[in-house]
């Protein structure tokens, strides 16, 4: 029961209001409804007039007030999201958008966000954030790092062995372990022998093709290579062995003497017929 205490002079006057009731001019008026105002007092043996409250004001219980109250609006550039939108008998509910977190509630909402701590490189989220609470970080622990700022959790170090690979930095809280591959000595040995073996085979097979050289010893050429046939030849001094350079002057040598002979066997040939000729 609500009651108001009216002075007048040495008088003492006291109006009691019930709990659905407000007082007003020294008199109880019936309250209105949640989501509407007062448009008209009561009067003696009347009742209030009221009226519904325009969109975006809102009145959450029943009263006697004369104006509505105008919704919140949620800002966005505080962080803050509309969770539940502004109507008559209900006020605007603000959350905080993602990445931000809630430093001053209000009722059933929040009425300012700030945004959520990163970790610094080497540590990880302890603690994740939440709309109301903040992240917590701690040191990364052995065997694990972090090398950016972030919310995230400690990547493990690269283990160099198990790649089987050396390792020529180890890992700490906000680097991870630098490896590098094995020499392989097998590998480095054939990479020099297997070219130089390639370069000597080619060069001999060059030399055996080129190796023609024939030797004039007794009017014959002799070929030093098994394969080829003797033949006979004219040489250039009885004396000394002629030599042949190269394939191609044997055979242009082997040519002329072909050919003298065929001279020869038609000289003769002309000889035994002219005979006959004589003799008959």
């Amino acid at each position: 029961m609500l009651c108001i205490f009216i002075w007048f002079d040495h008088l003492q006057s006291v109006t009691c209001c019930d709990e659905g009731q407000y007082s007003i001019h020294g008199q109880c008026c019936q309250k209105c409804q949640a989501g509407s105002r007062v448009m008209e007092h009561c009067k003696e043996g009347s009742y209030s007039k009221c009226i519904t409250c325009t969109q975006g004001e809102y009145i959450s219980h029943p009263s006697g007030l004369e104006k509505c109250l105008k919704c919140d609006t949620c800002d966005s550039g505080m962080g803050l999201i509309t969770a539940q939108e502004c109507y008559n008998i209900q006020n605007s509910i603000c959350h905080c958008k993602e990445g931000y977190f809630c430093v001053q509630r209000e009722e059933s909402g929040c009425k300012t966000c700030r945004k959520h701590s990163l970790c610094p490189v080497g540590e990880r989220v302890k603690q994740k954030e939440t709309i109301w609470e903040d992240a917590v970080c701690e040191k990364c622990p052995h065997g694990t790092y972090s090398d950016t700022v972030s919310t995230e959790q400690c990547k493990p170090w690269t283990k160099c062995e198990e790649l089987n690979k050396l390792e020529v930095r180890p890992g700490n809280p906000s680097m991870d372990a630098e490896c590098k591959e094995k020499m392989n000595i097998a590998l480095i040995v054939l990479s020099i022998v297997i070219p130089v073996v390639i370069v000597v085979i080619g060069v001999g097979i060059l030399w055996w093709k080129r190796r023609a050289v024939r030797k004039c010893t007794d009017g014959y050429w002799t070929h030093t290579d098994a394969a080829q046939t003797i033949k006979y030849c004219q040489p250039s001094d009885a004396h000394e062995p002629h030599m042949a350079a190269s394939g191609t002057e044997a055979k242009d040598v082997d040519k002329i003497q072909l050919g003298n002979n065929q001279e020869e066997e038609n000289v003769m040939l002309s000889i035994s017929i002219s005979n006959e000729h004589r003799d008959s």
